[in-house]
C-alpha cells in the first residue's frame, strides 16, 4: 500500500468516527500532582498550554504544519499526553505515520489518561490501523565494542536489544569493528507493511565465514583415473587374446604347408584382429580418460571462499524427538 493510500485509509476510518469525536483535546490545565505533571513548573505548564492552544487554533485552521510546529514547542515545555494526541491528531494530514505512531503511542502511555474515554478508544484504533501500515523491527545487538549503522543512522553502539517502527522498505545494517570484515558481516533485511523481523547482529571473524568446498565430491576425479587403469587393463587382456589367436593362425598354416585355411583357422585371424582393435581402442579411452581424470584432479583442488553473515546462519538444524512422539524438530535460522 502507498502512503497515498494509507492517508486515503486513515481519511475514512476519521469519517466513520465522525467529526466531533476527533477534535483537538483541551485537557490541558495546570496540575502537580499527576504523573505527567511531576517535576514541571507551572510556569512550564502555562507556556506549554498557551501553545498548545495556538496549535488548536492553527489545526482548526487547515495550517496543519503551523501546528506540528507549536506542539513540538509545547512538549519541550511539557510533556503531556494531552499534547501528543493533538499532534497526532494533525500529523494524520501530513503523511508522516512513524511520527504520528510514536505520538500515539505516547498519549497512551499513561492508560490513555488523562485523555477522556471516547478519545484514548481512537487513538488506541487509530494506533492498530498505523501499525498495518508499518514493520516492526526487533534488533539484538551482540557487537561488544562496535558500532552498527542502519543505512546512515547509527542503532548500537555495543551490546543492544529494542524494537522500533519503521516504514517497509529494503534495510541495511552494517556492523564496525576493528579485526572484523565490514562487508560479510553486513545483513540486507525487506520488511513489508504489517511484518515483524527480528535482525541478530553477531559479528563473525573472517575464518569463522570462511568455506572450503570443492568444485566435484573429492572421489570423482579419482575414480576417473581409476577408471582408466580398468579400461587399460581390458585392453592388455584383449592385446593378449589376440595375439593368441594371431599365433594358432599361423601355426595352423605352417602345418598344412600354405593351403587354403579352413573356416575355423580363418575364424582365428578374424577373431584376433577384431580383439586387437577393440586394444587399441582401450588404450586409446585409457590415456583420454587418464587425461580427464587429471585435469579434474587439478580443477577439483579445494577452494576457500567468504560467505555473508546471512548464508552463515542459514542452517537447517534437524533433532530427533524423543519420547512417545516420533519425528523431528526442523529449525531454520536466518
Amino acid at each position: 500500500m502507498t502512503m497515498n493510500r494509507f492517508v486515503q485509509a486513515l481519511m475514512i476510518l476519521l469519517a466513520l468516527w465522525a467529526t466531533p469525536g476527533l477534535a483537538q483535546s483541551s485537557e490541558l490545565v495546570v496540575e502537580d500532582l499527576r504523573l505527567w505533571a511531576r517535576n514541571v513548573s507551572p510556569e512550564e505548564q502555562q507556556a506549554a498550554i498557551k501553545l498548545f492552544h495556538e496549535g488548536n487554533t492553527l489545526s482548526r485552521n487547515g495550517l496543519f504544519s503551523k501546528a506540528v510546529e507549536n506542539y513540538q514547542q509545547a512538549l519541550r515545555h511539557w510533556d503531556h499526553p494531552a499534547v501528543h494526541y493533538n499532534l497526532a491528531v494533525t500529523l494524520q494530514s501530513l503523511d508522516r505515520p512513524l511520527e504520528l505512531h510514536e505520538h500515539l503511542t505516547a498519549a497512551l502511555r499513561y492508560e490513555g489518561m488523562p485523555l477522556d474515554e471516547g478519545k484514548r478508544t481512537r487513538a488506541r484504533q487509530l494506533k492498530q490501523l498505523v501499525e498495518q501500515q508499518l514493520a516492526r523491527l526487533e534488533i539484538r545487538c551482540d557487537v561488544p565494542g562496535a558500532t552498527v549503522t542502519m543505512g546512515t543512522e547509527t542503532v548500537c553502539n555495543g551490546s543492544a536489544h529494542f524494537t522500533r517502527w519503521v516504514l517497509p522498505g529494503e534495510y541495511t545494517f552494517t556492523p564496525v569493528k576493528d579485526g572484523y570484515s565490514t562487508e560479510w558481516n553486513t545483513r540486507r533485511r525487506s520488511l513489508r507493511r504489517g511484518e515483524s523481523v527480528s535482525v541478530n547482529l553477531h559479528l563473525y571473524t573472517d575464518d569463522e565465514l570462511k568455506m572450503s568446498d570443492r568444485w566435484l565430491p573429492r572421489w570423482v576425479p579419482w575414480a576417473v583415473l581409476g577408471g582408466s587403469a580398468a579400461i587399460a587393463a581390458s585392453g592388455g587382456w584383449l592385446y593378449t587374446q589376440a595375439h593368441d589367436r594371431h599365433r594358432r593362425f599361423d601355426r595352423a598354416i605352417r602345418e598344412c604347408g600354405g593351403c587354403v585355411p579352413a573356416s575355423e583357422t580363418t575364424s582365428l585371424r578374424v577373431r584376433g584382429d577384431q580383439m586387437q582393435r577393440g586394444a587399441t581402442g582401450a588404450y586409446i579411452a585409457s590415456g583420454a580418460a587418464v587425461i580427464t581424470g587429471l585435469v579434474l584432479l587439478y580443477a577439483n583442488q579445494e577452494q576457500t571462499r567468504y560467505v555473508t553473515a546471512d548464508v552463515h546462519e542459514r542452517q537447517l538444524n534437524i533433532a530427533p524427538l524423543l519420547g512417545e512422539q516420533k519425528g523431528a524438530v526442523m529449525t531454520l535460522h536466518y
